[in-house]
């Protein structure tokens, strides 16, 4: 494993290709801050708010079939800024604020759905939190951070048992995503820390990357690498980055 700091390219191209077109569609509610997440041929969207309400919608996408199949569920409350992750055949949603202060420090409730059968349980975090981020890969799902915490909550799907682990600092904002064997979270808090669990061990590590950023930034995974992207440093909405930090799995 290493991390690589790099830059934005500043090119791109605008061809279009024809072989491939845009459809819309349309939530069941017009929402921001829901969270998402898919596996297989399920797409799932969760909570949100607008027009001063929170909403408890989850919108879920089929595209096995030709015409889309737009189906929806609901969760306990209304809930914003809460964080989705799958792995294998299962879809969770955890954390999130609410609007009627059931949860003052964020939401404890997990929502897990098996997308064989669409079936739903529900399971708890150790504590509420909302602005947590979430990852998975194999047979494991973490929420990490949130608000002020600076513990991660990691899923076992073929059981929903649940463990619990201190991380390198607590910390909200964080963006996640995971890759073959590894779930990896960096940013929120003035810290250069990223933390990386191990799926085929239990363990956590920690590296040490270019810079902090506090809030913002956003992650995703492909090949061998991750890509952290963007966001605040120095607490500042209006101070953006265009580094990109690389996590590269050497095999």
């Amino acid at each position: 494993m290493q991390w690589i700091m790099s830059t934005l390219l500043e090119g791109y191209t605008d061809a279009v290709d024809m072989d491939k077109k845009w459809t819309t569609t349309e939530l069941s509610v017009a929402r921001a801050h829901l969270a998402g997440a898919a596996t297989g041929n399920i797409i799932m969207f969760a909570g949100g708010d607008g027009d001063s309400e929170y909403y408890d919608v989850v919108d879920i996408f089929d595209i096995s079939k030709k015409d889309i199949v737009h189906t929806v569920k609901h969760l306990s409350y209304g809930l914003r800024r809460l964080a989705g992750a799958a792995a294998g055949n299962v879809i969770m949603f955890a954390g999130g604020e609410d609007n009627h202060h059931v949860f003052p420090s964020g939401s404890k409730i997990v929502y897990i759905y098996n997308i064989l059968d669409m079936s739903m349980t529900i399971k708890e975090l150790s504590e509420g939190r909302h602005d947590l981020a979430a990852a998975g890969t194999k047979d494991r799902i973490i929420f990490f951070g949130g608000g002020q915490s600076s513990t991660a909550e990691i899923f076992d799907i073929n059981n929903f048992s649940r463990t619990t682990s201190k991380v390198s600092e607590e910390r909200g904002y964080t963006a996640g995503a995971a890759l073959d064997d590894y779930i990896v979270f960096f940013g929120g808090g003035e810290t250069k820390v990223a933390d990386i669990y191990t799926v085929s061990t239990g363990k956590w590590t920690q590296q040490t990357v270019s810079q902090s950023i506090d809030m913002d930034l956003t992650a995703a995974a492909s090949g061998n690498k991750i890509l952290f992207a963007g966001g605040s440093v120095n607490a500042g909405f209006h101070n953006p980055t265009k580094k990109v930090e690389i996590f590269t799995v050497i095999k």
